[in-house]
């Protein structure tokens, strides 16, 4: 039986925002706190998570990709990502004539060849040590030994070298294109910068550099190094993560007679049920389960995709099912079967027998329909109420 003498003042949508957000902030120091002072000296500690990321950076230097970057502490980076260059970095180191006369792209494309000699692909990625010049001009450059009627080798700079017979071979280095060369002879700084992006640049990632280092990326051995340290991270972020949501969400909210979280508690927001009584602690639990599952999404293998997720769920989804329903209800007040109130401007009770009792006790009581009113529709606590009593009921 639904309350008739409730008065149901729904909570503003800003007010929900500004209540979660700062719910949000609160779990946030909560959960860094947990992962600086547990996660990160004990679990990754003991999970070889260091480790692990310190071999996949041998195996960026095994691969001839130049000397692995790390943090200030010696930490190895975890991503191939930090490896590349910047602008300015790729324009000091490759843009110019090197100490030694070699063009930049004369770099990368000694890096390449060293690469692909020890690891030319194959099913099982295992080291060859052999024919990766070969593999780099017929499978990388597109290089053909036979030029078509307009003297094209199938690369727009580059055609096959020439063995010690004069004949063109893949098992030499391969040359710029007569027309290249001329324009490299006339405008040197220009066309290095031609040749320097066709291999690699910063501003896209792209190249063929890049695309080495997307090979090296998926291969098996890379992987097994940093699969392993991404799962140690997952699990690392695991009571970093759902402690904070469990006393956030569930502990903090059953403590509270009428299921606030902090955020609510500050804004004057309470939760009650459909039939406008006090909130169930069952109903105020689940509640908080719904979060710890939606907390979870961020421990999927990915955490760019998991915040995203998150956030999509709470902050965009959630929020245009309140604004779309009549109610302001979002979606684990529909599962929960609750509604959020403004605490001030509302009047309720605990359940129906009690408020069978306070009629009793107050024969001048006036009984209304229980409705669902903006806050400023409502008179302020204290005001005088033609047809309602002044006095909210003890048992709220």
């Amino acid at each position: 039986m639904e309350s008739k003498n409730a008065v149901i003042a729904l909570a503003k949508p800003s007010r929900r925002l500004f209540a979660f957000l700062l719910d949000f902030v609160f779990t946030f120091i909560m959960g860094i706190s947990i992962f600086l002072a547990i996660s990160q000296p004990v679990i990754l500690k003991n999970l070889g998570y260091a480790q692990n990321l310190s071999n996949s950076y041998k195996f960026l230097e095994d691969c001839g990709f130049g000397e692995a970057r790390k943090f200030d502490n010696a930490d190895l980076y975890s991503s191939f990502h930090f490896y590349f260059p910047n602008e300015t970095e790729e324009d000091n180191r490759f843009n110019a004539l090197t100490k030694d006369g070699s063009f930049g792209y004369l770099a990368y494309q000694d890096i390449l060849i060293t690469f692909y000699n020890e690891f030319l692909p194959t099913t099982s990625y295992v080291l060859s040590s052999k024919g990766g010049e070969a593999y780099y001009q017929k499978s990388i450059l597109n290089l053909s030994l036979t030029a078509s009627p307009d003297g094209n080798y199938g690369n727009p700079y580059f055609m096959p070298g020439k063995d010690a017979d004069g004949n063109l071979s893949y098992n030499a280095k391969p040359v710029l294109l007569p027309d290249a060369q001329e324009a490299l002879n006339k405008n040197k700084e220009s066309q290095a910068k031609v040749l320097l992006n066709y291999f690699y640049s910063a501003s896209g990632d792209t190249g063929l550099f890049n695309k080495a280092i997307l090979f090296a990326e998926n291969s098996a051995s890379y992987h097994g190094f940093v699969d392993f340290a991404n799962q140690a991270l997952v699990i690392a972020a695991i009571p970093a993560i759902l402690i904070p949501i469990a006393v956030f969400a569930i502990l903090i909210p059953l403590s509270f007679p009428n299921g606030e979280t902090l955020g609510k508690k500050i804004f004057g927001l309470c939760l009650i049920n459909r039939k406008n009584y006090r909130v169930e602690k069952w109903r105020v639990a689940f509640r908080g389960v719904f979060f710890l599952l939606m907390g979870g999404l961020v421990l999927v293998p990915n955490f760019t995709i998991g915040m995203a997720m998150g956030v999509t769920m709470f902050l965009v989804i959630d929020y245009m099912i309140m604004f779309a329903s009549p109610q302001r209800n979002t979606f684990q007040d529909w599962m929960a079967g609750t509604f959020v109130i403004s605490g001030k401007a509302s009047r309720w009770f605990q359940n129906e027998d009690a408020e069978k009792n306070f009629t009793k006790t107050h024969p001048d009581y006036v009984e209304v329909d229980a409705v669902d009113v903006a806050e400023e529709e409502l008179p302020i606590e204290g005001e005088k109420v033609e047809e309602t009593p002044q006095e909210k009921p003890e048992e709220k």
